[in-house]
């Protein structure tokens, strides 16, 4: 009877920390590390953060036969990264 209590009491700990129900249960003012759903908002906004501010690396452009050569250093890091891609084997 005492493992289907405890059990019982995860469950319903577990669904109220998914449900964002935090004023159910004391137990979230006590540890607000089980705030679960509140956590995932801000790891979802930090992760947005940074793709926003670090997401874009390369820039693409169409290149003309007299800009053939890489002219920046990231154009170059670009074509480094990519140069297996003309061995031609297949990489995928």
């Amino acid at each position: 009877m005492y493992l289907i209590e405890i059990a019982t009491r995860f469950q319903d700990v577990t669904n109220l920390a998914l449900g964002a129900n935090y004023a159910a249960d004391d137990l979230f003012d006590q540890n607000p590390s089980l705030k679960l759903a509140t956590a995932i908002v801000n790891r979802n906004e930090s992760l947005s953060d940074d793709v926003k501010g670090h997401g874009h690396t390369y820039e693409f452009h169409h290149e003309t036969p007299s800009d053939s050569e890489p002219s920046t250093v990231e154009e170059k890091l670009y074509a480094d990264d990519i140069s297996y891609l003309d061995d031609g084997e297949d990489n995928v």
